[in-house]
């Protein structure tokens, strides 16, 4: 179990350090990225989801993705590709945190940790709603829900399901920011 999780641990530490300290982290973050996805057409869905992959991997918060989505195709086609990204990319996370590190939170014997388990595996889909109003787009929730008994289906379900509110109230909040019944009330209070 300790080998399995401690190989998934250094091959995340070297891609957030491959990220942080090499020219992949200034790709992730440039208006070079954006304006080839603009370019490519319906293939740019691709690389944002490709971009995103990579970036979840090195551990960069899904939110950036959101943002960036909503500033390359606007609000409404930009909460759909990361809404449909966010679900795509935390089953590949999970998928590779399984591959690697197995199911070894279930291997724990420590009571307590078992007892928190039990709790999670009982009731899989609201668990992952309830952690994804709390932590959004983590990579962390992705990895750590892998190495317990969590069915991929149930986790595919739950994320699915809980993304759809954040993702709702981003949007509700930017329509009601740009209404201009909005601005002009804000106007008005200054």
């Amino acid at each position: 179990m300790l080998p399995r999780v401690l190989l998934l641990l250094s091959i995340i530490i070297t891609l957030v350090l491959l990220a942080k300290y090499t020219p992949i982290g200034d790709f992730l973050a440039s208006d070079q990225l954006q304006i080839t996805i603009l370019e490519a057409g319906w293939f740019g869905w691709i690389i944002f989801f490709g971009v995103f992959l990579l970036g979840t991997l090195m551990n960069v918060p899904g939110a950036v993705f959101l943002v960036f989505a909503v500033l390359t195709w606007g609000y409404a086609e930009g909460i759909l590709v990361s809404y449909t990204a966010a679900v795509f990319i935390a089953m590949l996370n999970f998928w590779f945190a399984r591959l690697v590190g197995g199911k070894a939170l279930s291997e724990i014997k420590n009571k307590r940790i078992q007892k928190v388990l039990d709790k999670v595996e009982t009731r899989p889909i609201l668990t992952i709603c309830w952690l994804r109003v709390f932590m959004l787009l983590s990579p962390v929730i992705n990895y750590t829900l892998a190495l317990t008994n969590i069915k991929p289906r149930d986790f595919f379900i739950g994320n699915a399901l809980a993304m759809i509110f954040p993702f709702f109230i981003i949007l509700l909040t930017t329509v009601l920011f740009r209404s201009s019944y909005f601005q002009q009330w804000i106007s008005s209070l200054f």
